[in-house]
């Protein structure tokens, strides 16, 4: 797995992260200072090729509550840029953001953003 600035294989802009076959990788950033009760669009890219390959979007640990909450968006769409979305409220002002590939072929993430939903 690498972060990349050359713009070779960014949907937009230079940067993007690249994920190789060999062993699953995973990509995980944690986001504070989200406010209570309010709904988050999570958003990312993904372009996918090689035979098997699979991605997944994840929005984890966002509810005290329930642990297992987590929102998830998976696609196994090769040779194309897919836009992966979920949604969530948080009860505590925090979310591990996840970026996730099987390790089967190539993944190139692009993109990833966090939005309040207007209200």
């Amino acid at each position: 797995m690498s972060f990349c600035t050359d713009g070779r294989g960014a949907r937009t802009g230079k940067g993007y992260c690249r994920m190789t076959s060999g062993g699953e990788n995973k990509v995980r950033r944690l986001v504070e200072g989200l406010t209570l009760g309010r709904t988050y669009t999570l958003t990312a890219w993904v372009r996918l090729s090689g035979p098997g390959a699979q991605a997944q979007l994840a929005a984890m640990g966002h509810n005290r509550m329930n642990g297992l909450d987590d929102q998830i968006s998976p696609t196994s769409d090769v040779d194309r840029w897919v836009e992966l979305r979920t949604q969530f409220t948080p009860s505590h002002p925090w979310v591990v953001i996840g970026l996730d590939h099987n390790g089967r072929g190539e993944a190139l993430w692009d993109d990833v953003t966090l939005e309040p939903v207007s209200v």
